[in-house]
């Protein structure tokens, strides 16, 4: 019934105590509003929350953050509302939610925006002490190609009770070329540096710790990016060439000094032209 979404099928029996739901030894019992948070809808919500209302191992603090564990995976705002407007979530539940935002491939905004305005209202302004829940965040939006997401991260760091939070830049870049995420890899180059990121790829490629499932993306990623980087390092080494030759144009002929500017200014066009063509 879960599979089919049949949730107001599923609501009579258990009510009525006709499923083996209500049996205590069902081994399916710890994953059960799990899976049913999982499908979601109001429907679903209904059979949620007389399952925890019904008391017994269903309405434990556990099965419920479970419950707000998979809402926000899948982005349901609705579900940890009326969930957490019960009172039926402990102020722990803010880790459990953020950290879980970002493990569908879904954008995480909208929970994430709960979550900071909410953070008062259920949390009490909650500051948390490690920075692990928004770390697995972070690096699940960035998996995910979440890039939008990754971006609210970092811009609301403080909202969400991290002020002092800053990203383990090499840990953060190798579990995302371990994915083959190469949108967010280019992501990561924009903010921490485009030589830097593929510096950090390239030795971590040439270990035995590398996601060989994703190798052949993340490689053809890498060659990519080094091309591009190889000719931003020669346009740099031209132009200061260039900005030198100038000072010294008066000791040279001048035949010589027009051939050596063009040659110059030829090598800074082509790398010009495959760099836009990469």
């Amino acid at each position: 019934m879960i599979e089919e979404r049949r949730f107001d099928d599923l609501y009579e029996l258990v009510s009525q105590g006709k499923t083996v739901l209500s049996n205590d030894d069902d081994h399916r019992r710890e994953f059960l509003l799990g899976d049913i948070a999982q499908e979601g809808g109001f429907a679903a919500y209904r059979v949620i929350q007389f399952l925890i209302s019904d008391g017994g191992t269903m309405g434990d603090p556990y099965h419920r953050s479970m419950v707000l564990r998979m809402g926000a995976g899948r982005g349901d705002v609705d579900l940890l509302e009326a969930v957490c407007s019960k009172g039926w979530h402990r102020l722990t539940d803010f880790y459990c939610i953020l950290s879980s935002s970002c493990e569908q491939e879904n954008e995480a905004i909208p929970v994430l925006t709960w979550l900071q305005k909410n953070r008062k209202k259920y949390f009490q302004n909650i500051v948390p002490k490690e920075t692990d829940s928004i770390e697995i965040a972070f690096g699940d939006a960035l998996s995910n190609e979440l890039i939008r997401t990754a971006q609210f991260i970092i811009d609301n760091k403080k909202d969400l009770g991290f002020e002092n939070w800053t990203p383990d830049q090499v840990e953060i870049i190798m579990s995302t070329a371990d994915e083959g995420a190469t949108k967010s890899l280019d992501y990561l180059s924009s903010i921490w540096g485009h030589d830097f990121v593929i510096g950090i790829v390239k030795e971590h490629m040439n270990t035995d710790n590398f996601e060989l499932y994703y190798f052949e993306k993340t490689e053809l990623w890498l060659k990519t990016r080094s091309r591009t980087l190889i000719k931003k390092v020669i346009k740099k080494h031209l132009q200061k060439a260039i900005e030198r030759l100038d000072t010294v144009k008066q000791t040279l002929q001048e035949g010589d000094y027009i051939m050596i500017v063009n040659h110059m200014a030829k090598a800074y066009d082509a790398c010009t032209h495959f760099e836009t063509n990469d």
